[in-house]
Formats: C-alpha cells, sequence, structure tokens
C-alpha cells in the first residue's frame, strides 16, 4: 500500500463516516439541509474510492477504465449537489432553488450518466505517471476531447456553486467563511491534480485530500448544530 492509497483511504473513511452521519440526521424534523449533504459526502467517497484504484498496481485495463468511468460520474454529481445547496439557501429546499438552476442541474447529471454509460470522455488507453521518490504509479486513461470539455464544464458547476457562496457570504451568512476557505483549497488541490496528470509536475494527486477538506466545515456545522440543540 503507498502513500497515495493511504491518502485516498483516509479521505474515502472520512467522507463515508460523514454520509452516515447526515443521513441520520436527515432523518429528524427540521434537518432537510443535510440530505444534500449526505449527497456531496456520498459522491465524493465515490470518487475517494476511485482514487484508491487508479494508485494501485495490478488491477487490467479495463478495471482502469471502469474507476475513471465512475468517478466522472461521482465528480458531476458531486457538483450538481453543491451547485444545488449554494442555490438553496439554509433550507435545503429543492423548491427555492431557481428553475433556470434546477434545469442545468438535471442536463449536468443526465449528460453524466451518459458520459459514464458509453464511456466517451477517455479513450482505451492507460498512461502511467510515474511519482518515483514515493514509489507512487498513477493509471490514468486518456481523455478524449469530449472528456477535457465535459470536464471544463463540471468544474464551471462548482465555480458557480463558489461564487453564491461567496455571494451569500457579502450578504451576511458568516457561517459560510470557513467553507469558502475550503473551496479555496480544493480549488488548489485539483490544479494540482490536473498538473500531476499532465506530468508537469512530480508529486501526490491531492484532490482526494480536498474533497475531504470540502466535508469537513459541513460536519462542523451540522456537529455544532446538534451541540446548540442539546443545550
Amino acid at each position: 500500500m503507498n502513500l497515495a492509497i493511504v491518502c485516498s483511504l483516509l479521505a474515502a473513511s472520512t467522507n463515508l463516516c460523514a454520509t452516515v452521519v447526515f443521513c441520520v440526521l436527515s432523518r429528524a424534523p427540521g434537518w432537510r439541509a443535510v440530505r444534500l449533504f449526505a449527497v456531496i459526502a456520498g459522491t465524493g467517497a465515490a470518487y475517494n474510492i476511485t482514487g484508491i484504484v487508479l494508485a494501485a498496481n495490478g488491477f487490467s485495463d479495463s478495471a482502469y477504465m471502469f474507476a475513471a468511468r465512475v468517478a466522472y460520474l461521482a465528480g458531476t454529481f458531486h457538483c450538481v449537489a453543491w451547485l444545488l445547496y449554494a442555490t438553496s439557501g439554509n433550507s435545503g429546499s429543492l423548491s427555492q432553488i431557481p428553475v433556470v438552476v434546477r434545469c442545468v442541474a438535471a442536463t449536468a447529471a443526465s449528460a453524466g450518466l451518459a458520459v459514464f454509460t458509453l464511456g466517451a470522455g477517455l479513450q482505451p488507453v492507460i498512461q502511467e505517471i510515474h511519482i518515483a521518490w514515493v514509489g507512487v504509479t498513477y493509471h490514468y486513461p486518456e481523455t478524449t476531447w469530449i472528456g477535457k470539455a465535459y470536464g471544463l464544464l463540471v468544474q464551471g458547476l462548482l465555480l458557480a456553486a463558489f461564487i453564491r457562496m461567496v455571494m451569500r457570504f457579502r450578504r451576511g451568512e458568516r457561517a459560510l467563511r470557513g467553507l469558502i476557505g475550503s473551496f479555496v483549497l480544493f480549488f488548489c488541490c485539483a490544479i494540482e491534480e490536473v498538473l500531476v496528470a499532465n506530468r508537469t509536475i512530480h508529486f501526490l494527486s491531492l484532490a482526494d485530500l480536498g474533497i475531504a477538506l470540502l466535508i469537513l466545515p459541513l460536519t462542523s456545522s451540522a456537529l455544532g448544530r446538534i451541540m446548540t440543540d442539546a443545550t
């Protein structure tokens, strides 16, 4: 087990635990908003699990291809959930989300399912990226122009969610400060992963840890509310 697998495993475990907590809390009256938290954490965990496979040796090319396709699907639903959360306010009610945003979210989710099913975003060619100083080899399928364009569109959803949360923060929702900071760190980790995949830098991919950083403020907020309600 190499260091990349350990990092992805820790991130997946953290996000799976958060998913369970959010699912339990969502059943309680007045906790509707955490249903989106559960989707965010669950899709983040799914993405982390694909990172374990892509950093491990010994799998077949078809297994690496399937893991990459799942990563695309999980990433799509993860970003869609963030967009819905950012535009739903504190209530978490889908009815409060603008119709345009709901249409965009539905279209993106459908596109994610299509890309997953057809595999149009990936070529059946696995490129190995060796990070010799830590003994890690990543196994990334080559992306088609469709995959690259689709990846940019999905990242645009996350950027839109971030901008919306910044707007809410400027309007007085100071509790979003930690989440906005986590988004900045995540974007840095995502850029770093792209540079690693393009062999621009030789370092561990940090996207899995970046996703875990995104979930932590949500977990902290939920735990803080539990303590407040208990007093």
